[in-house]
């Protein structure tokens, strides 16, 4: 049966992030894809001017009706908004393996919501995924714990233990130690014995054309585990890293836009499925 992913985020006319990112991944790994709108934005690789969010109940209707009719496999929720979204989005996809970014607070640490709103897509959606993504600052809001206090897997353990149905945590690397000519990413999982740490390390590119990076590389990892459902977590994470890596390098010689450029998924015709190298 073909394999198919649905993301669940806002739309990016430009095409850099967002669910028009997610398309282009699906398509890059040989998945077929889905998309269900949360929200419109006006925005260009230089600057977001003004976004509008759907209802929750429209957004629901959405999921609801594509799910009664494509076989999918697992899904990728980006960009919620607020709490209203949120729960429909929730209890839409109850049921189904969901790799969460949860698209909260920018990489450059400006809130994109209210507290309250960040709650409600942890409780709803978050805490029951099979993969939690959240940048830096995202991770440190989500579990209550200050930089000065904790380290990241402090705080990814710390969600681990507050959310008991959420499967793992990805501490995404890039902008931690970015003195670090290496990126270091770590996964951690909840197991029958504990929690199991692997860390997976690779070249640090110097590129300002990362719009949509974080999309991509959580789409990517709903992808290759609808594809490849039979491996364990670990090694399809590691996969969707060396994939998102090698867009970043690839864009760090030439994107579009006048701003920060986006990935260019449609120069890698790699095949990644079967990429060879194992976690280290």
């Amino acid at each position: 049966m073909e394999p198919v992913v649905l993301s669940v985020a806002g739309s990016d006319p430009s095409g850099g992030a967002g669910i028009q990112a997610d398309l282009k991944v699906f398509q890059s790994l040989g998945v077929y894809g889905a998309a269900a709108a949360t929200a419109l934005t006006i925005q260009n690789t230089c600057k977001v001017y003004d976004a509008k969010l759907l209802s929750g109940s429209f957004v629901a209707a959405q999921i609801s009706h594509v799910l009664e009719d494509l076989p999918v496999s697992y899904i990728k929720t980006g960009m919620l908004g607020n709490s209203s979204i949120a729960k429909h989005v929730g209890k839409a996809l109850t049921g189904y393996p969901v790799i969460c970014d949860p698209v909260m607070i920018s990489k450059s640490g400006y809130p994109l919501m209210s507290q309250e709103s960040m709650d409600a897509i942890m409780e709803h959606v978050g805490s029951k995924a099979v993969l939690l993504t959240p940048n830096s600052f995202e991770l440190y809001a989500l579990s209550g714990l200050s930089r000065e206090m904790a380290t990241p897997e402090e705080c990814a353990l710390q969600l681990l233990d507050i959310w008991p149905d959420l499967n793992g945590v990805l501490i995404k690397g890039g902008h931690i130690n970015e003195e670090s000519s290496q990126v270091t990413d770590t996964l951690i999982q909840r197991t029958r014995a504990g929690f199991t740490t692997t860390d997976h390390k690779q070249q640090r590119h110097s590129s300002r054309n990362t719009h949509g990076t974080g999309c991509t590389l959580s789409s990517a990892i709903a992808a290759i585990c609808a594809k490849r459902p039979e491996l364990p977590l670990e090694h399809n994470v590691h996969t969707a890293l060396l994939y998102t890596n090698q867009l970043i390098a690839d864009a760090a010689l030439g994107s579009v836009g006048q701003g920060n450029g986006p990935l260019l998924h449609h120069r890698l015709s790699r095949e990644y499925e079967g990429l060879s190298g194992n976690p280290a």
